[in-house]
């Protein structure tokens, strides 16, 4: 089959090894095919990527920024979406997965906020992301490496801090795979619970993995006391105290370290992942997505707010292309929910603060006659509405949204706004 990966180049060599055709491309500068820049239509990527293969599949593989190609929510090619980074952007992955015909993602506690919009994505946990061979030369008793960066995560800085001072912890940035085979244990600490690349690596090592309990998933692939070792979140006499009893068992440190071992080799590498993503390019078939274009708006008005401290120009051209994609929206009559049409107001707002056209005003409008019971594009409106100083426009507005009393619906409209504003729009 030939198959054109996006924005990674995981899974390639496995699958070019069971015969595919595969093109990987983005912006990325170790990819076959170099993207210029955002906002290319996915047609014109197939036409540089394979000129003389049209693909079978594309895979877009999770890179935790917004999508930068148009085109994804009209294309007939089947369409695979893997979100990893779940746990730091599950608002705009649950709704990329109606851009997709099938979903996978690495983070399993994220399962129930797709089920909510009625997705189903299978749960596919990260792997080892390189062959690792164990050493008998242990020069480290326990090691951690990772990023240290107090300004990104102030409380895995401050965990390290406090654990070096009661247990014998190396800890440094750099390359894992040069130090994990030569320690006794390898700790792990998480962003926010997820299942990540490390608590592979570190088992393919051979060391013992000291990780955090997590409900993530973690304890159905592994077994505790037998394939790695847990320790509360942030817990640092806990840690300290299973650090230290470890070292003192070093029969038990390397049984723990090679059990753990022959989990991941058995069950965990990226040739296993592979196979699976081999089954799926070949069963996958196009489906019809109710809200694609609403959520093809919510990730470029993401992607345009993040253009936005580097190319105000391209920014602009972002906020367009999500306006364009609800203003479809409307037209094919999408479902809006009332989480999606915050989304929706919020993309309005960034576009007209960018633009100022009133583009935006006049789609809210637009909206709100389709949808009169969503309170967000109410709000909204009457926030627009007061703002331009059309009063009596915006009191008629309020009593047909609500009972209240029209000033505390105008106060409401202020906070509602202002709260939308305030949030980490990802």
């Amino acid at each position: 089959m030939n198959i054109l990966i996006l924005n990674q180049d995981w899974f390639a060599v496995e699958l070019r090894e069971m015969g595919h055709h595969v093109v990987t491309a983005g912006l990325a500068d170790h990819l076959d095919i170099k993207i210029d820049g955002p906002l290319l239509h996915i047609d014109s990527v197939i036409k540089n990527a394979m000129p003389q293969h049209s693909p079978d599949v594309i895979i877009v593989l999770d890179n935790s920024a917004p999508i930068v190609f148009l085109g994804l929510d009209e294309t007939e090619v089947p369409t695979i979406f893997y979100s990893v980074d779940t746990h730091h952007h599950v608002e705009l992955h649950k709704y990329l997965a109606n851009l997709f015909d099938y979903t996978l993602i690495a983070q399993k506690d994220y399962l129930p906020d797709f089920e909510a919009i009625g997705h189903h994505p299978e749960w596919m946990p990260l792997w080892a992301s390189r062959h690792i061979e164990p050493s008998n030369d242990k020069r480290y008793q326990a090691v951690f490496v990772g990023t240290l960066n107090a300004k990104l995560n102030p409380d895995r800085v401050r965990f390290f801090d406090a654990l070096k001072e009661k247990a014998p912890v190396h800890v440094q940035t750099g390359n894992f795979w040069e130090l994990f085979p030569h320690a006794e244990v390898v700790v792990n600490q998480t962003v926010k619970g997820d299942l990540n690349f490390r608590v592979f690596e570190a088992m393919m090592s051979g060391a013992v993995l000291l990780t955090e309990a997590s409900p993530n998933g973690l304890l159905e692939l592994f077994r505790e006391g037998e394939h790695l070792v847990t320790y509360p979140k942030n817990d640092v006499d806990q840690a300290a105290e299973i650090i230290r009893g470890l070292l003192a068992d070093p029969a038990r440190c390397r049984a723990i370290g090679a059990s753990g071992r022959a989990e991941i080799l058995a069950r965990h590498t990226v040739h296993q992942r592979a196979q699976r993503i081999d089954q799926i390019v070949r069963t996958v078939k196009k489906k019809r997505s109710p809200q694609k274009l609403y959520s093809t708006m919510l990730n470029f008005a993401s992607l345009a707010l993040k253009m936005e401290g580097i190319d105000t120009r391209l920014a602009g051209r972002t906020f367009l292309a999500a306006l364009k994609a609800a203003d479809y929206a409307v037209k094919e009559d999408e479902p809006l929910n009332e989480e999606l049409a915050c989304f929706v107001v919020l993309s309005c707002i960034n576009y007209e603060r960018v633009i100022n056209s009133g583009a935006a005003e006049a789609l809210l409008e637009e909206i709100g006659q389709r949808h009169p019971n969503l309170e967000a594009i109410g709000l909204a409106r009457i926030r627009i509405l007061l703002n331009s100083g059309r009063r009596n426009e915006a009191e008629v507005l309020a009593r047909a949204l609500s009972a209240d009393d029209v000033y505390d619906t105008f106060c409401r409209s202020d906070l509602f706004v202002e709260s939308l504003l305030s949030l980490p729009f990802k």
